[in-house]
């Protein structure tokens, strides 16, 4: 079968040599030109100067690239696949992109006679090397039936979830899980690593136990040593804005912990007061903590927004779906909203003190009484009952 490839980074360039291996005929592109040649080479495809050339030559074009922003440029750009298809070809996604932007992409392309299947992958580097990926696929049974024996060669399992963009939809979901639990077991490794115990040990512990999970694993092999390359750690660094992706951390010490910070002023220089530092060392984690749970509750607000967006275009009796959390600026908006009706409310008791004393006096109108009257009948709170008797004095 003749197939296209674009994007030959570390998945990429991996998952292409199980298709070339199984005899298929290929043509590659990837946005930098050293990169193509050297891995078209490798595999034994042709290089292709655009997305365009790609699609062109080939029934089934595999993507893989960083999110859907770039899936989107590579499919519907200038010189990109929607240009050279041909009705029956089939564009197979393996990123992990954003499932609204896939089933834009869908659309755009049907109406061009070509299918399109989303197939994120689980397993990493890893699994691209070894063909052990997991694809969670989504795309209409004809479609995903014809993409299944591509992905056969390069992964396991194959699950499909439903409709176009239901696989992106479930890569989003497994790596809110996955998050989730990596930061369980990083709170209990650094309950453990307080009350003295060894980090390596008590990973060691949790691969044989009860407390197995894949977070575990990964801190066996990285989290201990702090040597952290995982694909996430661009954007990481871009979040936390102080440290570059290809910024090497410190090693370890001699007892196998993380990095050190250097001492702060005050706190850890030489002379200074020793009472000082456990205050400093308080503070610091504090102040962590605080950050921490900042950020936890963007990711929270950002992943209920994401989902919430995914299930007003879905039917009813579709996935449970968290409530809303309020971000500060609308926490604040709505107590700003309560003190307005408080003090408009305290403001209005006089004036309907004053209407009420007008109404049962003899020179109101015979309008005003009849009101006055209905008023007093309809409320019978204790304080329309104090509000009447004042004004009947």
């Amino acid at each position: 079968m003749k197939i296209g490839f674009v994007g030959l980074g570390v998945m990429g360039s991996r998952m292409l040599r199980h298709l070339t291996a199984a005899g298929h005929a290929a043509t590659v592109y990837d946005i930098d030109p050293g990169t193509r040649d050297a891995v078209a080479a490798a595999c034994g495809a042709a290089a292709a100067v655009s997305p365009r050339t790609v699609a062109e030559a080939a029934e089934i074009v595999v993507t893989m690239l960083p999110d859907g922003p770039a899936v989107r440029e590579v499919a519907l750009g200038p010189d990109g696949l929607a240009e050279g298809f041909r009705p029956g070809a089939l564009l197979l996604d393996t990123s992990s992109a954003e499932p609204w932007i896939t089933r834009e992409i869908g659309e755009r392309l049907a109406g061009q006679g070509v299918e399109m299947v989303d197939a994120p992958v689980s397993g990493a580097e890893e699994g691209a090397r070894t063909a052990t990926l997991v694809f969670m696929a989504g795309g209409s049974e004809t479609a995903v039936a014809r993409a299944r024996p591509l992905l056969a060669l390069m992964g396991k399992e194959i699950f499909h979830l439903g409709p176009l963009g239901a696989g992106h939809t479930m890569k989003t979901i497994n790596n809110l899980a996955t998050a989730l639990t990596f930061l369980g077991t990083a709170e209990a490794l650094m309950i453990g690593k307080s009350c003295g115990l060894n980090a390596k040990a008590m990973v060691d512990v949790l691969n044989v136990s009860t407390g197995y999970n894949s977070p575990p694993a990964g801190v066996g092999r990285k989290g201990v040593t702090r040597n952290h390359r995982f694909g996430s750690q661009r954007r990481l660094a871009q979040d936390g804005g102080t440290r570059k992706p290809q910024d090497p951390l410190p090693p370890p010490d001699a007892q196998g912990h993380g990095h050190r910070q250097p001492a702060r002023r005050g706190a850890g220089a030489a002379g200074a007061d020793e009472r000082a530092r456990p205050r400093a060392v308080a503070a610091r984690r504090r102040g962590a903590r605080r950050r921490q749970r900042h950020h936890r509750d963007r990711a929270l607000v950002r992943a209920a927004d994401g989902l919430r967006a995914e299930g007003r275009a879905m039917k009813p009796g579709g996935p449970y779906l968290p409530p809303r959390i309020p971000t500060p600026k609308e926490r604040t908006e709505r107590r700003k909203r309560i003190l307005s009706v408080a003090l408009w409310s305290a403001a209005a008791l006089p004036l309907i003190f004053v209407v009420m004393a007008y109404g049962y006096s003899d020179q109101a109108p015979a309008a005003l009484r009849d009101f006055t009257m209905r008023l007093d009948q309809s409320l019978g709170s204790p304080v329309w009952e104090i509000l009447r008797r004042f004004a009947t004095r």
